[in-house]
């Protein structure tokens, strides 16, 4: 289940080491700062807090969205909440007209990325990232942007049309 996430649902211990974990695993330094505009919502499984997700819609571009942070607490880990929760607020922004999906994960997050490649994100060469809205974090680290794979589009959002193929007849070996 989704909710607005409070204040002190990003407060807690828990997410706290989430967000922490989001820079990378067993990070001990400040977790980064949230950026503006960001949409966070409380992920809770069987009434317990389980961790946040944070989107902003409209970037980088009009029509868009883009995931900034999905935390699941150390010992929630194992049961595709965040998954869940991915799915959940693309279908919702997909019946709101948002038809393109992105996600930032800072470079030192190799569980972010793995996790993004396995949701159906694929990542953005740098170079084309440079227009979408930088490639560093507000501490300066690297992140890679990834873009949802539009053949992989979650349920209730048509995946993109596909260009024809050519009808002239393939060369024989």
């Amino acid at each position: 289940m989704l909710r607005i996430a409070s204040a002190a649902d990003l407060d807690s211990d828990d997410v706290l080491r989430a967000l922490r974990d989001n820079v990378e695993r067993n990070y001990d330094g400040e977790p980064s700062p949230l950026p503006d505009g960001l949409a966070c919502y409380a992920i809770e499984a069987a009434g317990a807090l389980v961790g946040v997700i944070g989107f902003r819609r409209g970037v980088p571009r009009i029509g868009a969205m883009t995931v900034d942070v999905i935390a699941i607490v150390p010992g929630a880990r194992g049961h595709a909440y965040g998954t869940r929760a991915l799915l959940l607020v693309e279908a919702r922004l997909a019946r709101e007209g948002v038809a393109e999906a992105y996600a930032r994960v800072p470079r030192g997050n190799g569980h972010g990325m793995y996790f993004m490649l396995r949701c159906g994100y694929a990542p953005i060469r740098e170079g084309a990232a440079d227009g979408l809205g930088g490639t560093e974090d507000a501490w300066g680290a690297g992140v890679t942007w990834f873009r949802r794979n539009p053949a992989l589009a979650p349920p209730g959002r048509a995946p993109a049309a596909r260009a024809p193929r050519s009808a002239s007849p393939s060369p024989q070996r």
